[in-house]
């Protein structure tokens, strides 16, 4: 969103655009912010005080030009009960303004504001808006408005932030005083006459727990402001603001939307709307219509309510092709009409569907609904005796509603409970019946749970975020692409790769819970596939499947037992848990409450030997496993044992698991072996499974029960016939198996392990298998029950992901080749090509195509690499087994040049000749001869640390060093004499470089400064450059000399004035991990930065034309200058963005570009597009969240019995 000011203007909103609901427009068209005349004003120095302000303040100002204003002759009572509030003597002087939402309380306020303006005594006007406005900003905001509005309040407030300088770590209430009492205090005898403040929509102003502290001060301390401050405050009657409301010191005034005020302006409203229609030949009324009678129909029927009457202007003014029946219709059925069936009528006028096509409707949802299985399309069809697409084609209109419905459920706060289950359902009830629409539905799933953060958040980020970022690979996307709003521009370069997991649970560390990890953990989703049950730092949890929300936890009823196993009833209604305590308890799965708890009879087991346990497919059994091999059947409901304990094992159990009809279930052991078990006879149908080499980690029988699966710590997955105990496929993995099973559909086999995870087919052994991206070891891995998804724990049990399991026929092993980590980089002399370290490999890059030109593998982990000055295709590096080699890129074998007897932390050619490469290890440094691979001058002794950093001198003659013994050195290279050792760190030195004219020599370091040092004389050039928050690694001179640039772990790269030390730019943001290197380019105005996020991001100092400043926030938000949320990027893309100014990227398949360009998403640019069939675009249903269960509940419908 662009930030706009008009002059000096006091009044602020914090949004682009006007309310319809909130409506009474003026005749004339809205009321612009017009320029006030402040008091005592010496132009130039209020205007160097408030640019000033403004840069220590940061206030949100936006503009608000087209805010409406009442019509004449309407809300004359509230208008003079609030103007002889402002121009009255004395307390209270706040005035809260209480309405329903569409009862006019912003068209009021803004009225008012308006009026005092004119007389020169508005001081702020602000106006919230949800999503958008930041309760913590606020009082800078008005501080920053008041101090625009009058010089004397500007000088008062300057001087008070001089005395108490950073706020950073101020309270709330400090705040208030420094920002505003003191201040208005100081000034108000001067100030004399009455100073409006506005705050309209303080119920919109972030969340209730955002603005809890807010409310609490401004209950506090606004009655204490001078009595000539008046503070007009507009809210609807949240909760929250019942401290407000239940003030003493606050006046407050209801608007009562059935008062005979409220029904004569609504009155005056439409009748201006209407007779405006009328009179400019949009409406086209025959003679025969009785005009006067039709407006006091509407009127009537509006009942005071200003949001119904906007609603049915809009609605009238919306249709083009036979505007006059629209309004005739409405006013025939006005009387009738509910604001949720106004709704409800334009939504079918919108789809344009006629009688004939509603009836239809009706009877097919009748058969839907009361049909006791899913009904094909054909089969309606014939049972109502229509043509044979209408069915489908009818159904087929509700697909263009899916992204209302994803607002209304965004407005509703219902996002994250309800948009996964709705959709599973409508995916399970159309099946394979329309393969079509069946995928269409389940993409729109998948990008509802990936985008589940932002859009229950704010109803824009469906435009702003999902559909720009997923408009070339989303079915739904691309079905709404001409939604995506012009200012956002989103570039994939290079070919996007599909992310597998589309939503991750971090899960925290539950309160006074003891955590150890152990086998008995247990993953699932619930029989409708909408929850995730869980075992986890956090005890046995309960986790929505779309948007990762938590639902419930700890099930253990006392947080000194641990769950053994836990497993759904198979109806889905109830949880039942096995504790290492011996209880069993049963939850009610939706209220998450208790139900009962059993004690199992404990005669023959002894708990302290349990193991594990798992429950049988009805939940009526449960199992233990012990440490000595042995098992015990139990009765869930009685807690009595089923029989004498099982033997069979010679060692500790390490794994049970029931077949799905729940006659076997089968057990792996710490002796290597495996037994099927009959429920029964409780007695071993088949024994001791024989094949494996090391312990049985996992098992798990095929859903026919026809094969068992087995994985172990022998790196092995075996496939067993479950009756004859016949290997039938054995699967070589990449590490040991913590986890394999089925999926529902008996088509895949999934497992998981040490960082790995793998999928194979069952019935192709030849068919590699598909690779899953995973950084972490995987301990528990289980199927949705229709196969689409499966759920993944890791080994700390802290982090849960739920995947796409859906099988392309692009879809086999995947060769990533994008690197976890850049150690080091370089550029080449030209500029041409950068080479990096990575673990155990040198990569080298063609910058301008990004492509990756060779690859060179070593042996030992590779740290630092320098190229030379005369010839870029030698680049020498330096290894941690300490040697240091140069690499001819056209050979296919790097040569030796020297060894260290420790690992090598830094290289560099000499300059200008590249003979000779100097070479940094602990507390040496070597430097040795190209050609002869010989050490020419050296060991050079002195540091007593390691060397973290070397820089030749331009001539060649000197060599700077940097270590972590804090010091920089200066030695002669030709001799090895040392010739001066700079002090001045207060820490461990990573960097140094010489300046191109050699005159200086620039060092950064852990101590978060940047040094600037005479190369002659040794002295410290100016004062240390500060500004990082964390440790300085990579520093350089400019080509010029004029401008040096740092790296640092604060993940930034800065730009500094090399004569002031003063940053040129705002920081270089965009990396997720700490910087570890940075170079100029030869044209001085890009550089390159390297990162343990494994990225090479290439930046321009240039200008980029029609670009707004914005920057990304590592919780995913874009955020513009002003701080306002432009857009979400999904986790699995964040490291993949080029922020502002960053203009390729290397070391990554493909990378995104994002253009926000001059326009933004305002409403009104949405709504300038092409005509959508949703009602965002028809209505607003900002605040008509009160209003839509009805509404709700026919999407409900929709989705659910869709066929």
């Amino acid at each position: 969103m662009p930030f706009a000011q008009s002059g000096s203007s006091p009044s602020a909103t914090f949004d682009t655009y006007s309310d319809i609901n909130q409506a009474i427009i003026a005749p004339h068209g809205n009321v612009n912010v017009q320029n006030n005349i402040a008091i005592s004003r010496d132009s130039n120095s209020h205007r160097e005080l408030i640019r000033d302000l403004k840069n220590i303040l940061n206030p949100s100002i936006f503009t608000g030009d087209d805010r409406p204003e009442c019509l004449e002759n309407t809300r004359k009572k509230t208008l003079e009960y609030i103007y002889d509030w402002v121009n009255a003597e004395g307390p209270p002087n706040v005035l809260l303004l209480i309405g329903a939402a569409g009862t006019g309380k912003s068209t009021i306020a803004t009225t008012v504001a308006g009026m005092y303006q004119k007389k020169g005594q508005l001081g702020c006007h602000i106006f919230f808006v949800r999503e958008k406005s930041d309760p913590r900003n606020v009082l800078q905001t008005i501080a920053y408005l008041l101090a625009d509005y009058n010089q004397l309040i500007a000088k008062s407030l300057s001087e008070q932030l001089k005395k108490s300088g950073s706020l950073d770590s101020s309270s709330l209430k400090a705040k208030f005083d420094i920002l505003l009492q003191l201040p208005l205090s100081t000034v108000a005898t001067e100030v004399g006459h009455p100073v409006l403040i506005v705050l309209d929509a303080l119920d919109e102003c972030g969340t209730p727990e955002l603005r809890q502290s807010l409310l609490h001060v401004l209950r506090d301390c606004l009655p204490a402001l001078p009595v000539n401050f008046r503070v007009l405050i507009t809210s609807r009657p949240d909760e929250d603001i019942d401290t407000l409301i239940s003030s003493s010191r606050f006046r407050v005034k209801v608007l009562d939307q059935h008062s005979n005020e409220s029904k004569n302006s609504v009155s005056t409203y439409i009748k201006f709307q209407f007779d405006d229609m009328k009179s400019s030949g949009k409406l086209k009324v025959p003679s025969d219509c009785d005009w006067d009678n039709s407006i006091q129909t509407l009127s009537e029927s509006a009942d005071g309510l200003f949001i119904w009457a906007s609603t049915a202007v809009k609605f009238v003014e919306g249709e083009r092709l036979s505007r006059y029946r629209c309004f005739h219709n409405l006013v025939c059925n006005a009387t009738s009409l509910k604001l949720d069936e106004l709704y409800t009528a334009i939504l079918f006028q919108v789809s344009k569907w006629n009688e004939g096509d509603q009836e239809t409707l009706r009877n097919i949802f009748s058969l839907i609904l009361f049909a006791k299985r899913p009904l094909l399309d054909r089969e309606i069809n014939e049972i109502l005796d229509v043509e044979m697409d209408v069915t489908s084609n009818l159904l087929s209109y509700f697909r263009s509603l899916l992204l209302f419905w994803f607002e209304v459920l965004s407005l509703t706060n219902t996002f994250d409970n309800n948009v996964g289950p709705a959709l599973q359902y409508a995916i399970d009830w159309v099946g394979n019946n329309d393969p079509e629409l069946s995928s269409f539905l389940r993409d729109a799933y998948r990008q509802a749970s990936i985008y589940s953060e932002p859009i229950s958040m704010s109803a824009l980020q469906v435009y702003n975020s999902l559909l720009p970022l997923t408009k070339e690979d989303s079915l739904m996307s691309i079905h709404y692409a001409k939604y995506v709003p012009t200012g956002y521009r989103v570039e994939y370069i290079g070919r996007k790769r599909r992310n597998d997991c589309i939503k991750t649970i971090q899960v925290n560390w539950g309160q006074d819970l003891i955590y150890e990890s152990s086998w008995t953990t247990f993953l699932s989703f619930s029989p409708d596939g909408t929850r995730v049950l869980s075992d986890s730092v956090r005890g046995v949890c309960v986790w929505e499947a779309t948007s990762g929300k938590f639902i419930a936890g700890p099930l253990t009823g006392d947080h000194r037992s641990d769950a053994l196993s836990a497993t759904y009833s198979p109806d889905g209604g109830y949880i039942i848990v096995a504790s290492d305590d011996g209880i069993i308890r049963r939850w009610d799965a939706f209220t998450n409450c208790l139900v009962w708890e059993r004690e199992i009879d404990r005669k023959q087991i002894d708990l302290s030997q349990v193991v594990l346990a798992a429950f049988s497919p009805d939940a009526k059994s449960v199992v233990f496993g012990n440490n000595q091999g042995s098992i015990v059947v139990f009765n869930v409901e009685t807690g009595e044992q089923g029989g004498e304990p099982l033997k069979g094992h010679t060692e500790s159990v390490r794994c049970l698991s029931f077949s799905s009809d729940g006659q076997y279930f089968a057990s792996g052991s710490m002796d290597t072996t495996i037994i099927i078990w009959g429920m029964d006879r409780r007695e071993a149908k088949i024994s001791l499974f024989k094949k494996h080499t090391q312990a049985v980690t996992t098992v798990n029988f095929s859903p026919s029960g026809n094969n068992v699966v087995s994985g172990s710590g022998g790196r092995t997955i075996l496939v067993w016939d479950a009756f004859t105990g016949e290997v039938l496929r054995e699967i070589e993995c990449e590490g040991e198996v913590n986890s394999v099973t089925y999926s529902p559909n008996e088509l895949y086999i999934l497992a998981g392990g040490w960082q790995w995870m793998s999928m194979w087919k069952v019935d192709d052994v030849k068919a590699l298998p598909r690779v899953f991206e995973v950084y972490e070891s995987i301990f528990r891995v289980a199927f949705s029950p229709d196969s689409s998804r499966f759920v993944s724990l890791n080994e700390d049990q802290n982090r849960i992901q739920i995947w796409d399991a859906s099988w392309g026929e692009e879809e086999t092993t995947t060769t990533f080749g994008e690197q976890e980590e850049i150690w080091l980089m370089a550029l080449s002399p030209s500029g041409e090509f950068i080479a990096g370290s990575l673990d155990h490999s040198i990569y080298l890059w063609n910058v301008l195509s990004g492509e990756l030109v060779k690859k060179l593998k070593l042996r030992s982990h590779v740290m630092p690499v320098s190229f030379s000055p005369v010839n870029e295709k030698l680049i020498a590096f330096g290894t941690q087994d300490g040697t240091v080699k140069v690499w001819d890129v056209t050979n296919e074998e790097p040569v030796t040049i020297g060894n260290h007897k420790q690992s090598v932390l830094s290289v560099a050619f000499s300059l200008p000749d590249g003979n000779h490469v100097a070479s940094g290890s602990y507390d040496t440094i070597c430097i040795w001869n190209v050609k002869s691979r010989e050490l020419a001058v050296g060991p050079l002794t002195g540091h007593g640390n390691w060397v973290r950093a070397v820089a030749y001198s331009p001539d060649g003659t000197r060599l700077a060093s940097g270590s972590y013994d804090r010091t920089v050195r200066i030695w002669n290279s030709e001799t090895g004499q040392l010739l001066s050792t700079l002090n001045g760190h207060s820490d461990l030195v990573h960097s140094v470089a010489y300046s191109f004219d050699g005159s200086r020599i620039v060092s950064g370091s852990n101590d978060n400064t940047i040094l600037i040092w005479n190369a002659e004389s040794g002295e410290i050039v100016g004062k240390p450059i500060t500004g990082h928050d964390n440790c300085v690694s990579s520093v350089c001179f400019s080509p010029d000399g004029k401008r040096i640039l740092s790296g640092s772990w604060d993940i930034t790269a800065r730009v500094w004035d090399t004569d002031t030390g003063k940053p040129l730019f705002p920081p270089f943001s965009g990396h997720t991990n700490p910087i570890n290197s940075v170079c100029f380019f030869p044209d001085g105005t890009r550089f390159a930065t390297g990162s343990f996020d494994g990225t090479i991001r290439i930046w321009t100092l240039d200008e980029i034309p029609d670009e707004i400043n914005w920057e990304l926030k590592r919780d995913g938000w874009v955020v513009g200058e002003n701080g306002e949320l432009m857009m979400w990027i999904p986790r699995d893309l964040r490291d993949r963005v080029c922020a502002h100014r960053n203009i390729s990227m290397l070391n990554r398949s493909f990378y995104v570009k994002l253009n926000f360009g001059a326009e933004t998403n305002t409403r009104e640019n949405t709504q300038s597009q092409s005509q959508p069939l949703h009602l965002h675009h028809s209505i607003r249903p900002y605040r008509l969240v009160l209003y839509m269960p009805v509404f709700l509940l026919a999407f409900y419908l929709l989705f659910e019995f869709y066929s």
